[in-house]
């Protein structure tokens, strides 16, 4: 969401508790050394695309996989599994403002999510509630809270299978995001994305038409008491697709993409045109595992921004993502992404970059109930004025 990223350095030591309704409780303790905000996966394909949520699929992880000793088995109601979460994590940020000069601070994070999910023979459903608050008790004007809630599922039609979730986030813009530290206090912002597909199978091709709607809603502040506005970001953005494949067998496929972004802004800054535009991206490559040990994917293709208004030169750039998933033993795995794409932009006058972002990382299982994670990353944008 934001063209302004900069380098953080934390450390984190964070426990976990989880119950059928916290009446059963597990313990888990994770370390993790964490350097900037981890961006998705899967920003290329559309969800629901490939029948089974996105076109990349992990397998099992250290993170995902199983622990029945001290995982929550949940509350089960029929067909439906209820998983309620609590942790509470504790450490230090050295640079909470992402600033020249910096200034730490203690972290005190408190999260909470209440998971629900169903299955039938032919029909799945999932739910989740969330709930993420962060406070910097010697900067308070840094402390934020964020919640998000989804729904989503698919029915199997024979070999087709159609697909619909949505989402509500309730999100914030922090004085480090914004790269405003004279911000007097962080700013909420909410994004509703909804999504329906049709995966339809013929033998090994499959083609799965989808549109995605997102709304985006942000709120104003003051810097010093003055005016910083932020509203001229809302918007609606609808994306039809059509993604195409051939599995060449099991989780080893053919992918192409082609998808059309049509953007329209609601609120405008007085004497700056409006930043409505149409996109449009076309993508090709492979998903493919490796009899489990490691799995990558990588897509490449073109993208075309055009804009409404002649005050903004349209962008054209080439795209792709490469994400790979290496588990070279039982007990730790590495994650590597090297992304290129179009983004909006969070600046009134500027309409649109191309960023490029890089990130590695790696989880350890020290013992069965503690992790370890280390990671770390960067990030290239690049603007029309240079």
């Amino acid at each position: 969401m934001n063209d302004n990223m900069h380098m953080k350095h934390a450390l984190k030591l964070r426990v976990a508790a989880a119950g059928a309704f916290l009446s059963a409780m597990s313990i888990a303790g994770t370390v993790r050394a964490q350097v900037y905000q981890t961006p998705p996966l899967d920003t290329l394909i559309p969800p629901g695309s490939t029948g089974g949520g996105t076109a990349f699929q992990p397998g099992v992880t250290v993170t995902s996989r199983a622990r029945p000793d001290y995982d929550s088995s949940g509350v089960t109601l029929g067909n439906f599994t209820i998983r309620p979460q609590m942790s509470e994590g504790v450490g230090y940020d050295s640079n909470v403002a992402a600033t020249s000069k910096p200034q730490g601070s203690p972290v005190i994070e408190t999260y909470a999510s209440l998971a629900a999910s169903g299955d039938w023979a032919t029909s799945n459903v999932q739910a989740e509630l969330t709930v993420d608050n962060n406070r910097f008790p010697t900067q308070d004007r840094q402390s934020y809270t964020n919640w998000s809630a989804s729904i989503g599922g698919s029915h199997q039609f024979g070999q087709d299978v159609a697909s619909a979730w949505f989402s509500h986030q309730a999100l914030t813009q922090t004085p480090a995001s914004l790269d405003v530290p004279q911000l007097d206090s962080a700013l909420p912002y909410t994004i509703d994305i909804g999504s329906v597909a049709y995966r339809a199978n013929f033998n090994r091709f499959f083609v799965t038409p989808a549109v995605q709607v997102a709304s985006y809603n942000f709120t104003n502040g003051t810097v010093q008491g003055v005016p910083y506005v932020q509203t001229f970001q809302d918007r609606v953005v609808v994306t039809p697709s059509v993604t195409l494949g051939y599995e060449l067998s099991p989780r080893r496929d053919l992918v192409m993409v082609i998808r059309n972004a049509t953007a329209n802004f609601s609120n405008q800054v007085p004497g700056i045109p409006a930043q409505n535009y149409n996109d449009t991206a076309v993508l090709g490559g492979f998903d493919y595992d490796a009899d489990g040990v490691i799995r990558y994917r990588v897509l490449v293709g073109y993208e075309i921004r055009t804009f409404q208004s002649e005050a903004y030169k349209n962008i054209e750039a080439p795209v792709a993502e490469a994400s790979a998933i290496w588990t070279p033993t039982g007990l730790t795995t590495v994650t590597g992404t090297i992304a290129r794409q179009i983004e909006d932009s969070s600046d009134a006058t500027t309409a649109g970059y191309t960023e490029t972002y890089v990130q590695a990382r790696v989880d350890h299982e020290y013992l069965p109930n503690v992790l370890l994670r280390a990671s770390a990353g960067a990030y290239f944008t690049g603007y029309q004025s240079g």
